[in-house]
């Protein structure tokens, strides 16, 4: 059977606040409880009242406004909102959302209002604005960016900051892909990224690039990013940027400094070491010429044996093969070699010193030994390492100037330890105090009379640049032990 309703009952007991106003004058014909309630007045006194003296009574919320809404509704017959702001009877305005509805059937025509308290909603809005613009604030004015980069590579949002970061506007980078920015070998590095985000096969991660500025320079950035491709809210992934331009010109030019000082103590070696050099070379030289001489002297007495001939110029080949030898180590070390890290065998960067160390010690009368009997593959800059250990060595045969010349001895080893190898320079000097032992990572200390410490404090920054640690101990019986470590490429 058909339900009977009472609409008056669902008037009165609504959760929203309602009112019948007639559709000519704006005039209250009746209020439910909910109107009374959000007004602070009873049902009487709401239907006594005027249409305008319910508002705050402002430009934009007066009776006029009110009246003028009203028959707007009542002329279209279409569902008319707005916002509305109202003062109770204590005199506290409350922000309405409101609905006019014409009424159809009965004997005047009617215009029911319903309105609800939106202050909460506006209020939490407002703050949400305040803490919108906060944030805006703080992005513009923030050295660092702040990215969401799409799987394709387009910018799908990008922080005011990017203004004082490449001097482009946000809105006009948005919806431009990132790699018209970018420079070609780094957004192929980038494309890469992107399609291992695509596939979650890289959740974070850090980036360095290059990016185009918009004065045209190419600028150094890098960045961290969290893959948010997967997640609905925000399909994209996350990327923290800064520039690193000045940091990378200084580490640039610290590097041009660091390539220059170690020639210039290549060369300081090599000068220390002319006297050797040149007794070395002169004993194959002097060697060859007495062959020449001796087969010219064959020749012009008429005894000379086609056999005797070639055997004499065989050993002079090899005399000066031997000086040609002599005179490339002494090149090589000495060439300002360009500096670049490249797997290398460990042995192969000793050898390619060994002939020039052993040249150095035997002019100060010193035993040098190179027992690298454990090789391994590490990752290295072949020329700074080979500086350091050089750099070493002469500090280790200088310190034996009040050692007896038959006692000299220098020893060159290497010790692989789990993952890691060791290279350690040990002699049988002087040795350090033992109240220097502790201060050796200060700039500058040396354990030669005349010395000034800068090939110490030059190790110290090579090997520091590799990761590891100058370390330094007395040697048994006495003298010092210098060693740093290398890792091991697996």
């Amino acid at each position: 059977m058909p339900v009977q309703l009472d609409y008056r009952e669902v008037f009165r007991y609504a959760n929203d606040a309602m009112i019948l106003h007639a559709a000519d004058t704006g005039e209250i014909l009746e209020a439910n409880d909910a109107a009374c309630r959000l007004y602070g007045r009873s049902a009487e006194e709401l239907r006594a009242m005027p249409v305008g003296a319910l508002s705050v009574n402002t430009d934009k919320y007066c009776h006029e406004v009110a009246i003028r809404y009203i028959h707007i509704a009542a002329r279209t017959g279409r569902l008319f909102t707005f916002e509305w702001v109202i003062r109770r009877s204590d005199g506290v305005e409350l922000t309405v959302e409101g609905n006019l509805k014409r009424m159809v059937g009965g004997a005047r025509p009617m215009v029911l209002a319903i309105t609800r308290d939106i202050s909460e909603r506006k209020l939490a809005e407002l703050r949400l604005k305040e803490r919108s613009r906060y944030f805006s604030e703080l992005l513009r004015n923030s050295s660092d960016g702040v990215a969401l980069i799409a799987g394709n590579g387009v910018i799908e949002y990008v922080g005011e900051s990017l203004v004082g970061i490449l001097g482009v506007p946000a809105r006009v980078a948005h919806g431009v892909n990132v790699f018209n920015y970018m420079h070609p070998d780094d957004a192929r590095r980038m494309s890469t990224v992107l399609a291992k985000a695509r596939r979650r096969s890289v959740a974070t991660g850090t980036f360095t690039y290059r990016i185009r500025h918009r004065d045209g320079t190419w600028r150094h950035h890098e960045a961290v990013f969290k893959n948010l491709l997967h997640d609905p809210v925000f399909r994209a992934v996350l990327v923290n940027f800064r520039d690193v331009t000045i940091r990378v010109r200084h580490e640039e030019q610290m590097r041009e400094r660091e390539q220059q000082l170690n020639h210039y103590a290549r060369l300081s070696i090599a000068g220390e070491t002319a006297a050797a050099l040149a007794h070395e070379l002169n004993q194959p030289l002097c060697a060859a010429v007495n062959f020449f001489a001796g087969c010219r002297r064959r020749i012009n007495t008429g005894n000379a044996a086609p056999a005797e001939i070639s055997a004499a110029l065989d050993l002079a080949q090899q005399e000066l093969e031997r000086a040609g030898r002599i005179i490339q180590s002494v090149r090589q070390f000495t060439a300002n070699h360009e500096t670049s890290r490249k797997v290398h065998s460990l042995c192969s960067v000793l050898n390619g010193i060994s002939s020039f160390l052993e040249i150095r010690a035997r002019q100060d009368a010193v035993d040098i030994r190179i027992d690298a009997q454990e090789d391994a593959l590490v990752e290295c800059d072949e020329i700074l390492i080979q500086q350091v250990i050089s750099n070493l060595v002469v500090n280790g045969i200088e310190s034996m100037d009040d050692v007896p010349e038959h006692a000299r001895r220098l020893a060159i080893s290497t010790n692989l330890v789990g993952k890691q190898i060791e290279i350690a320079v040990e002699d049988n000097g002087a040795g350090f105090p033992a109240e220097n032992l502790e201060s050796l990572p200060a700039s500058f200390f040396t354990t030669k009379k005349n010395g000034v410490g800068l090939g110490l404090s030059l190790c110290r920054a090579i090997v520091e640049s590799h990761g590891s640690t100058l370390q330094v101990a007395r040697a048994a019986p006495g003298g010092t032990r210098f060693s740093f470590a290398l890792s091991v490429i697996a």
